[in-house]
């Protein structure tokens, strides 16, 4: 090299050198206290320390950078191998090495660098653009930075990373002494390895490249300084919900979520664990929205949070909370809408199936208070009610309701309507209900008393919520002028909601006794009665027209009244009874009544399936004679006939209810004399969809007609073919 050229690229090192230590020197202040900025060198580039190791990684072993040659000169000290200067230069000196990678990675990353002399046109890169970034008003004393007093203790101090910036100082005032810059390039912090550009590789031994050596400075060094990388840019994702049974917020699993930028580009799409989803590698100035996709079965989405990433963000955390479905079921009383205790309850699916909620069937007694269900999936879903209260009605109802994406409660309600019978005294004579009876009921079942002491009113009485079973009412004590009723009247309490009667009916025969005359006040036509003496003979006899009968003048003593024959429908009093005639002018001791009952009939029209009364099938009653004697439409409850002759009947229906079979089998009962309910039941069976054959056979049937016209028509020319050849013959 020619003296002059020697001088001036000395000059040029030298200033170079000059320049920077003052830089560096301005900057940071000399201490071994842990630093107290938040700043980090490469926050003014956009890039992490993954992205810096990754890059230089990538040509660890080829020789984009490996091999470049040293040059101290400021102008064409950034050129490496794998990037040369516009004329074909290839020169790389320590600082122009570290600035280039820098550089090139922020490039990369499209990031904004707060200093307008940082990023200039990439065929100008050099190593003077360093001390503009050192000596920047934004970065200047804002970095963090470790300093040391030798190499030893660098590297026992464990602060070391991969990518961490070496900066050894040399003391200047010795002449030729240079300062140095490079990357650590140990996998632990203990490692003794460097990537730099470098003149000497030992302090002695000229290198003059781009090498990876142990750490060497160029000259002794009074101060080793290490400039820290800030680590990734770490987004940490949470999914959560509060526990409704703790009130603590605990990590929710199952939920789809997704980071994207805010501009709609997806960074990544994952499935929440119970553990926080971490992601690295985000660019500073960007903002993000994590947004949740879906929620996991029994959740509600939770809101979208948006972020941007700060130079000095070291870790965004991300919580998205998770509310939950919450169905409140109600089981309420009709009458008062009050919660209704004691009904055996569940929820089905579409297809009947008892729903399973954390493996447990979703199946319950209701309570004082609605049950609460947290986390139903979201879907459609049917309350169904198996077994009703006591006093209640079974709801035969499936209540469909929708469980909904929201975390407000959502309420179904479901009422039971309670039984209800009507029970009273009741005067035939004159269709008056009669007060001050005295009535029990009996559950026949147990024989134990139901209910005691119901005095009648002259309205009927209301007794609700009586079990469905069958019970027996009796009158236990008759009102002043009315004879005791001894007929027990048995009932049955049906699930239904409508009204149903039950009432003693006072159909009585009056019998008063004066100036030895026996009156029988009988209002009901048909009776023929017969009054004896002590002897068995019949003094008297006479059909009841609905008026008073008076007898002729009797001789003094005992006799009985008998009812020998009832009209039809009626039943004669079984027990003659017994009066005594004084003679004229003494008052009778008292006065005698004795009921006249009737035959009491029910029809039950019920599904053979379900033993539940069937509404809509139009019934007959016939007779012997074939007449038709009742007729009328099925409702839910038994059809009652009173005062059916007794007889042979028949029970006709004539037309089915819709979706049933019409019940071609008439049903044949007897009606007894009795005053008891004697009951006749007629089923149906619902109909059976049958496939409709008829249109396949008749296709059938078409196509073997063509084939064998086809069939005849190729026979006729097959004849007709072989009758020409025996005439040619």
């Amino acid at each position: 090299m020619k003296r002059g050229h020697r001088t001036l690229f000395v000059n040029i090192t030298l200033l170079s050198i000059i320049v920077l230590a003052a830089v560096f020197l301005g900057v940071v202040k000399t201490t071994m206290a842990a630093p107290t900025s938040t700043n980090y060198i490469n926050d003014y580039f956009g890039f992490s320390r993954s992205d810096l190791v990754s890059y230089l990684e990538s040509h660890e072993n080829d020789d984009y950078f490996i091999g470049t040659p040293y040059y101290s000169s400021p102008d064409v000290s950034a050129w490496p191998n794998g990037a040369p200067g516009p004329n074909g230069e290839k020169y790389m000196n320590c600082t122009g090495f570290v600035w280039y990678v820098m550089n090139a990675i922020a490039t990369q990353n499209h990031s904004i660098i707060p200093c307008s002399a940082i990023r200039r046109n990439p065929d100008t890169y050099y190593s003077p653009t360093w001390a503009e970034f050192q000596n920047s008003s934004t970065v200047q004393g804002n970095v963090v930075y470790y300093d040391f007093s030798s190499k030893e203790e660098m590297l026992a101090s464990g602060i070391l990373e991969k990518g961490d910036i070496i900066w050894s100082y040399a003391d200047l005032n010795n002449e030729g002494y240079d300062h140095h810059v490079g990357f650590f390039w140990g996998e632990n912090s203990s490692d003794d390895k460097y990537w730099h550009s470098t003149s000497h590789a030992n302090l002695v031994e000229q290198i003059n490249s781009n090498v990876i050596t142990e750490i060497v400075p160029k000259n002794p060094v009074i101060t080793w300084r290490v400039y820290k990388l800030r680590d990734d840019y770490k987004v940490t994702v949470t999914k959560t919900s509060t526990d409704p049974d703790t009130g603590a917020k605990v990590n929710v699993a199952g939920a789809r979520l997704r980071l994207r930028t805010e501009a709609g580009q997806t960074i990544e799409e994952w499935t929440s664990t119970t553990s926080p989803k971490e992601i690295t590698g985000l660019s500073i100035g960007t903002t993000y929205v994590v947004e949740e996709l879906s929620a996991p079965d029994g959740y509600v989405k939770g809101s979208s949070k948006t972020f941007t990433v700060e130079a000095t963000t070291q870790e965004v955390a991300i919580e998205i909370e998770n509310d939950y479905t919450k169905v409140r079921i109600s089981k309420q009383d009709i009458t008062n809408s009050q919660e209704l205790p004691g009904a055996t309850l569940q929820i089905e699916n579409e297809a009947g199936d008892v729903v399973q909620l954390n493996g447990q069937e979703l199946k319950w007694v209701s309570g004082n208070t609605p049950y609460e269900i947290e986390k139903l999936p979201v879907g459609t879903y049917y309350l169904r009610e198996t077994i009703a209260p006591e006093g209640y009605i079974l709801n035969q109802s499936r209540v469909k309701f929708e469980v909904k994406e929201t975390g407000e409660v959502q309420t179904v309600t479901m009422k039971d309507d309670v039984t209800k019978i009507q029970v009273g005294k009741i005067d035939l004579n004159t269709g008056n209900y009669i007060a001050g009876a005295t009535l029990r009921i009996i559950d026949q079942a147990t024989g134990e008393v139901y209910l005691d002491n119901i005095v009648t009113t002259n309205e009927p009485m209301t007794i609700t919520k009586v079990p469905v079973g069958t019970y027996i009412l009796q009158e236990v004590a008759a009102p002043a002028g009315y004879v005791l009723n001894p007929t027990s009247l048995r009932f049955t309490v049906t699930n239904t909601g409508s009204v149903q009667q039950v009432f003693i009916k006072n159909n009585y025969t009056y019998v008063s006794i004066a100036d030895q005359k026996i009156s029988i006040d009988l209002s009901i036509a048909g009776f023929k009665l017969e009054i004896k003496n002590s002897a068995g003979e019949v003094v008297d006899s006479y059909t009841s027209d609905g008026k008073v009968h008076t007898t002729e003048e009797l001789e003094v003593g005992r006799y009985t009244i008998e009812e020998v024959e009832a009209p039809a429908g009626y039943i004669c009093y079984p027990t003659p009874i017994e009066v005594y005639v004084p003679e004229k002018g003494t008052v009778a001791a008292n006065e005698i009544y004795f009921p006249n009952d009737y035959t009491k009939v029910q029809i039950s029209k019920v599904d053979i399936t379900t033993s539940e009364e069937l509404p809509g099938a139009e019934i007959e009653i016939r007779n012997e004679d074939g007449e038709v004697v009742e007729k009328w439409t099925s409702s839910d409850t038994p059809h009652q006939i009173d005062r059916l002759p007794v007889g042979s009947y028949e029970l006709v229906e004539t037309i089915a209810p819709e979706g049933y079979q019409l019940q071609e089998n008439s049903v044949q009962f007897e009606v007894l004399e009795t005053g008891e309910i004697q009951s006749t039941v007629m089923y149906n069976e619902p109909k059976i969809e049958v496939p409709d054959t008829a249109s396949q056979a008749s296709v059938v049937t078409y196509i073997c007609g063509i084939v064998i016209v086809l069939c005849g028509i190729g026979l006729v020319l097959y004849n007709v073919k072989e009758h020409k050849k025996k005439k040619k013959k």
